[in-house]
């Protein structure tokens, strides 16, 4: 790979290769309950970071705004969605849906209609488990399987009717309130600014992105972690080593690397060694 980083034998400048990824969208290894998934690739707590959508001309007739509608339900902080519309072919480098524009997402405090205006990803006025789901797993920076079994155990407190999801009245008047307590909650948590040296404790480096403390980095939580260790690659790159050298990290195919297998010998954590200077 030598000191200009990693080596194009890699990966190729059109992004992510269809023969890792698939036209017909995300791995599912990316998407399971196992972990954050993998969209929400900006390095620090996304709430604080602008995250942002992709958007595509709505014709007027659907989307949350009378124009726009989101192209996939992904969601990236802002820089990283900058750097993505910035290449020469504007699409969601894990889904492969092609975009136009990029839309913030409001701010939940301050303007909680337009929030949940933009996680209503189908524009129907309501708000699914599914839809949910998407957005907070990745939003807030907590363990993913216990959000989901939050949102599963109070959801009937949310949706007052009992028809399967959430209007804007009951969005405001029971689901917001919750949210609203975790924003502030999350804001007094620890930004990334003191990650353990991959190098020197990498035992360390591994644990502190292991979110979900199972013991394993899956797809998500390694694009993650090597786009902040790496910082000039994007995630997209990142994203499409990992496609390409998966099964010689994850060798016994669980979708997850363990402990074991990143110190092992040509396991990960060597390679980054080797590699980089």
């Amino acid at each position: 790979m030598g000191s200009s980083g990693i080596n194009a034998e890699y990966m190729g400048s059109s992004g992510i290769n269809a023969e890792y990824m698939g036209s017909s969208g995300i791995n599912a290894e990316y998407m399971g309950s196992s972990g954050i998934n993998a969209e929400y690739m900006g390095m620090n707590h996304l709430f604080k970071k602008e995250p942002t959508v992709f958007t595509k001309s709505a014709g007027g007739i659907m989307g949350w705004m009378r124009s726009t509608a989101r192209t996939c339900r992904h969601i990236f902080c802002s820089a990283c969605a900058n750097q993505i519309a910035a290449s020469t072919s504007k699409v969601c480098p894990l889904c492969r849906c092609g975009f136009e524009g990029l839309l913030p997402v409001p701010d939940i405090q301050a303007d909680p209609r337009g929030w949940f205006n933009c996680v209503d990803f189908d524009g129907d006025g309501n708000l699914s488990q599914k839809e949910v789901m998407d957005a907070l797993k990745g939003y807030f920076p907590v363990d993913p399987n216990a959000l989901t079994r939050h949102i599963e155990r109070n959801w009937r407190q949310w949706d007052a009717d009992g028809n399967g999801l959430v209007n804007v009245k009951e969005f405001e008047a029971r689901m917001l309130p919750f949210l609203r307590d975790t924003v502030r909650s999350l804001s007094r948590l620890m930004e990334y600014d003191n990650i353990p040296c991959w190098r020197d404790v990498p035992r360390d480096w591994f644990d502190f992105w292991d979110y979900d403390k199972n013991g394993s980095l899956n797809r998500s939580e390694l694009v993650r972690a090597l786009s902040k260790t790496l910082p000039r690659h994007s995630p997209e790159e990142v994203a499409n080593i990992l496609g390409a050298l998966w099964c010689i990290f994850d060798p016994d195919g669980d979708g997850g690397i363990d402990t074991g297998e990143f110190l092992k010998e040509n396991g990960l954590h060597e390679m980054l060694v080797a590699n980089l200077r």
